[in-house]
């Protein structure tokens, strides 16, 4: 391998890393605004039937104690975002026919 390979590689694999980090950052924050009584519902609902792997990178989440994966955590974003919709939905239905 030459210099000028090792420099290439350096640059990918620091690349990767602030790639990795400005994820679980994002990742962190977006649980974060999901109220903790949805999370608790919907992890657990995620987790029924399924074992969580010690391989798969998980993290702690401090409000609860449980080891929940990133995969796991943007599934329960998805629901969330999903319900929040919904809500809004039937919120504008009641609003119109209010009006009409």
């Amino acid at each position: 391998m030459t210099a000028r390979d090792r420099k290439r590689r350096q640059m990918h694999n620091a690349s990767a890393m602030r790639s990795r980090i400005r994820l679980n950052e994002t990742l962190d924050k977006m649980w974060k605004t999901i109220p903790l009584f949805r999370r608790r519902r919907l992890a657990s609902a995620n987790f029924e039937g399924r074992e969580i792997h010690n391989d798969l990178q998980e993290d702690l989440d401090e409000d609860e104690g449980e080891r929940i994966g990133r995969a796991d955590k943007v599934e329960v974003g998805i629901e969330y975002i999903m319900y929040l919709e919904d809500r809004v939905k039937a919120l504008e239905e009641q609003l119109n026919n209010a009006r009409g």
